[in-house]
């Protein structure tokens, strides 16, 4: 229940970090990454500091299980943090700690793709005193162009086995785009 999250996320942060190495470590951290995922997705007010712990966590399990299927994950709950905050250059920057091999690497291209092209409409869609230059607008225009085409490419390469949200969305901004 949502009582417990606080709880499951404390202790599976002590296993994380007290017991790394054990298979209690492990599957402590997942469980205190998703406990704080969780709290603060249906979090009523103020989450920041749920937030932060969910990133201090997730930056935790990233660089003790770096090439491991646990990182990717990891960077993939930053990566949504970041974007429903819309922080694009955090997005970004965690993007770019996803190694270009990782299997989850097309789908976090795509999602920061998605964040990068709703940005320039929303900077576009600005008055003109606050648009920014068109040189800036049409640097974010090619950004979210190649990071959706990178996405997708690494995604149909890995074979996918049916169409998603997240694909039909990259495809339609992409079209946008050309």
């Amino acid at each position: 229940s949502a009582d417990d999250l606080p709880e499951a996320a404390i202790l599976g942060e002590f296993l994380a970090r007290r017991y790394p190495a054990s298979g209690g470590g492990k599957s402590g951290a997942k469980i205190a990454m998703a406990s704080y995922s969780r709290m603060v997705s249906e979090g009523q007010g103020d989450v920041s500091f749920e937030r932060q712990k969910l990133v201090e966590i997730a930056q935790y399990i990233a660089a003790r299980w770096a090439g491991q299927p646990e990182a990717d994950t990891a960077w993939m709950t930053l990566i949504g943090t970041a974007v429903r905050a819309r922080e694009l250059n955090v997005a970004m920057d965690y993007l770019s700690k996803i190694p270009l091999d990782a299997p989850k690497r097309g789908d976090a291209e795509q999602v920061v793709g998605q964040l990068i092209w709703s940005e320039y409409l929303r900077r576009v869609r600005l008055p003109d005193e606050e648009r920014p230059p068109a040189e800036e607008l049409d640097q974010l225009k090619s950004q979210a162009q190649k990071v959706l085409a990178d996405g997708l490419e690494r995604v149909r390469k890995a074979g996918v086995a049916q169409m998603t949200p997240a694909i039909a969305s990259s495809v339609l901004y992409l079209a946008q785009i050309y």
